[in-house]
């Protein structure tokens, strides 16, 4: 072991930078700003969520069915293809 080197090191090196004190000064302050900056926060009213929902619910039907049209589409000409396509 090299002079100067404490045999604790790993497991102590946490607290020779930040003490117990220190880390729950940190925790408390971040904690608090959490509570600050989410009182900032404008929240959307009822309707607007609603409404946003509803528009992002008809988009994925109309998108989730375009693509089941192509998939029908690219295996029924793919069957075909593949039973001789025509002669």
């Amino acid at each position: 072991m090299k002079q100067g080197r404490n045999a604790s090191w790993p497991a102590g090196l946490v607290f020779n930078f930040m003490n117990y004190k220190e880390i729950k000064e940190k925790v408390v302050n971040f904690l608090k700003e959490i509570k600050s900056e989410s009182k900032k926060v404008v929240w959307p009213g009822r309707d607007y969520v609603t409404a946003a929902s509803i528009i992002v619910l008809v988009i994925v039907f109309l998108v989730a069915g375009f693509i089941m049209l192509v998939d029908f589409s690219f295996a029924k000409f793919f069957g075909y293809m593949a039973r001789g396509g025509m002669h």
